[in-house]
């Protein structure tokens, strides 16, 4: 693995490859930063075959990748993402998780609000 833009060679874990992930997806392969990425359509996984670290769930991104970028179509998904069976949250090497969808500052609150409960348990 090379270097990420953090000076680690830990990987930025992407979770949702779609419009908005994939093309993050390629840039930060293009700026040789090692990425991790999970999405439920299996064509984006197929579209960087090869270049890319296929996780089998977003808990499999967080367990690889300390950044977490959440690139999702709603929040229903990014809730079930971060906090369902498989949710990122389980992970072992996430710290930060940046949610880069239109959802406002309301809902981000949210799960960053489950998230510190979830961590002081």
């Amino acid at each position: 693995m090379g270097t990420n833009v953090a000076g680690s060679d830990v990987p930025i874990g992407i979770i949702g490859r779609g419009a908005m992930g994939l093309p993050i997806a390629q840039r930060l392969l293009e700026c040789g930063v090692d990425v991790v990425g999970y999405d439920i359509d299996p064509a984006p996984v197929t579209a960087l075959a090869g270049q890319i670290y296929a996780a089998s769930s977003p808990r499999d991104v967080a367990d690889r990748a300390a950044i977490v970028l959440g690139c999702l179509p709603g929040n229903d998904a990014y809730r079930d993402a971060l906090f369902g069976m498989t949710g990122a949250v389980g992970g072992t090497q996430m710290t930060h998780c940046i949610h880069l969808g239109t959802s406002g500052g309301a809902f981000v609150d949210e799960p960053a609000a489950l998230w510190r409960r979830s961590s002081a348990a």
